[in-house]
């Protein structure tokens, strides 16, 4: 019953929380995916990791830029958790794309935040990363080539 209560829950402030973050109230959005994180006690599941993929989100929205890092780092722990754990299981293309995407999305929004604190070797192998995961991705290689100019 805990877990079904759990479940509605996480849902109902996640839905909140995406509302906020597209009605740009990025505080007030930080504070529902917390609450999505503390009923789920920060399971290593593709929902929860989008949940840490939109708060990092808020994160560089508000400035708060040390914390988008270790909160990047944090994502980027349960995605490869999330791949060691499911890659003997046949896991969907969707879900494939789902966990790449938002791979690369932390690996972006990381490399931003560590170009404006001015760690460029740092932004520098993060938008690396990014461009591993989508090779193609015009936007990201522009983003690298501005910090790399710097």
């Amino acid at each position: 019953i805990q877990s079904k209560l759990d479940s509605k829950l996480f849902i109902q402030y996640r839905d909140e929380a995406n509302e906020l973050l597209k009605a740009k109230k990025f505080f007030e959005a930080l504070e529902m995916y917390e609450k999505c994180l503390k009923v789920t006690r920060k399971a290593t599941t593709l929902d929860n990791i989008s949940i840490y993929v939109n708060k990092i989100a808020c994160l560089l929205f508000l400035e708060k830029l040390e914390r988008v890092v270790s909160e990047a780092n944090e994502a980027i722990r349960l995605i490869r958790n999330f791949r060691n754990k499911n890659e003997n299981t046949k896991m969907s293309k969707e879900d494939k794309e789902r966990l790449k995407q938002m791979d690369l999305r932390v690996a972006v929004r990381k490399g931003n935040a560590l170009a404006k604190l001015a760690r460029t070797i740092d932004a520098i192998a993060e938008y690396e990363r990014a461009l591993k995961i989508d090779p193609g991705n015009a936007s990201v290689q522009k983003d690298l080539d501005k910090i790399r100019k710097q």
